[in-house]
């Protein structure tokens, strides 16, 4: 439930930024409404875990899409975009460990502002992908 955890803790760094409308810890199972926008949806994240004698490390790759309000104007879609996208990015920066004991780090390491497709709507977004970095204990049984 680690993974859960880690998605809500980064929903709740997201809906802390006065420029998001909403964050969702999982994808809604339809597109978010104009009201809510812009909003930050999580996609499918990824990921490796590398064992060790006492612990493990879980590598994961979480990507974020914000999506900001349709229209017919793509300048101001992306004018719309791009302050968000950078409030999002200074809130990671001082939050690398989303409050909780077993994540070392929580960082951005790219993004892409680009065309987002969801739940059968179409949306300019911007993309960020974060790595998550997790330590478990291990318990041998």
């Amino acid at each position: 439930m680690a993974l859960l955890d880690i998605l809500q803790e980064m929903a709740d760094v997201m809906n802390a930024v006065s420029s998001v409308g909403i964050a969702y810890p999982k994808p809604p199972q339809v597109a978010p409404k104009d009201d809510n926008l812009p909003a930050a949806i999580p996609d499918s994240p990824s990921g490796e875990i590398v064992w060790g004698a006492s612990h493990d490390d879980r590598r994961h790759e979480i990507v974020w899409d914000l999506l900001v309000k349709r229209g017919d104007d793509l300048s101001a879609q992306f004018a719309a975009i791009v302050p968000v996208l950078e409030d999002v990015l200074a809130a990671f920066r001082t939050q690398q460990t989303l409050g909780l004991s077993y994540v070392y780090e929580c960082r951005p390491t790219g993004y892409e502002i680009t065309g987002i497709s969801y739940a059968g709507e179409s949306f300019l977004g911007a993309s960020i992908t974060f790595a998550v970095k997790e330590k478990t204990a291990v318990t041998f049984s």
